[in-house]
């Protein structure tokens, strides 16, 4: 189940349901350009880590952040 927590023109934020040592969101915004010629997609993980338990997992996933949701734009930008 997915949960998504807030939702506008051009954004949408939603809940990780995964089993983390802290809360964790995923959000997405959509950029037109002024001149209409090109649109922007931007995405953002937040992790709020709880404990020496979440700092730990924080601190190891870190290193994989960039390869992740870097996949995860080209992915998108392929759909549209």
């Amino acid at each position: 189940m997915r949960r998504v927590e807030e939702v506008e023109p051009g954004r949408l934020r939603r809940r990780a349901d995964m089993r983390l040592p802290g809360p964790a969101w995923l959000g997405f915004h959509v950029e037109h350009d002024a001149d209409g010629g090109g649109t922007t997609l931007r995405q953002r993980a937040t992790f709020a880590p709880q404990g020496l338990a979440g700092h730990a997992y924080r601190r190891s996933i870190g290193i994989f952040d960039g390869t992740v949701f870097d996949g995860m734009t080209r992915a998108a930008e392929q759909c549209g």
